[in-house]
């Protein structure tokens, strides 16, 4: 619901100079072109690989996403910033977002967003990183899940 004084303040302040711009956030501005204020909700509907609510020996709780990705997507940082943004506003909880690669070609993603106002990094595993004993006592390994044998068996640490 809107502040009463949201409308007055929007009148006064909505044209922001770039005076005021330099003044409060630092920024040397050449040129000011306002957008339309007004965005569309529209409904959002995102399907994560995996989610789980965990609590660390600490008594930490927090949400544990992990995005399983066969390629390299140039817009996976931003995919993970949004479902971040998605799980925060559903369980209220911090988040721990991790992408673990089963690719073949080499991982090549950004994994940082970095701009004014805003630092995000994902964790982004690469599989074949991973020391597959830890794979070893999974059930997948034992159901013929060829896809992930195929990744283990061309595994780094040989």
């Amino acid at each position: 619901m809107a502040n009463k004084y949201d409308k007055i303040i929007k009148e006064l302040l909505g044209q922001m100079q770039s005076y005021l711009m330099e003044k409060l956030f630092g920024f040397i501005v050449r040129s000011v072109r306002p957008l339309p204020p007004k965005m569309q909700q529209t409904t959002i509907e995102k399907e994560a690989d995996m989610l789980a609510e965990i609590e660390l020996v600490d008594g930490t709780v927090m949400i544990l996403h992990i995005e399983w990705q066969t390629s390299n997507d140039p817009e996976m940082v931003s995919r993970m910033l949004f479902y971040r943004m998605l799980i925060d506003s559903k369980y209220g909880k911090p988040v721990f977002g991790v992408v673990i690669y089963l690719g073949q070609a080499v991982i090549n993603m950004n994994n940082t967003i970095e701009e004014p106002g805003l630092s995000y990094h994902v964790r982004m595993l690469d599989v074949r990183d991973l020391v597959p004993e830890i794979f070893w006592s999974l059930r997948i390994l034992h159901t013929g899940s060829s896809r992930f044998l195929q990744v283990m068996i061309r595994t780094r640490h040989r």
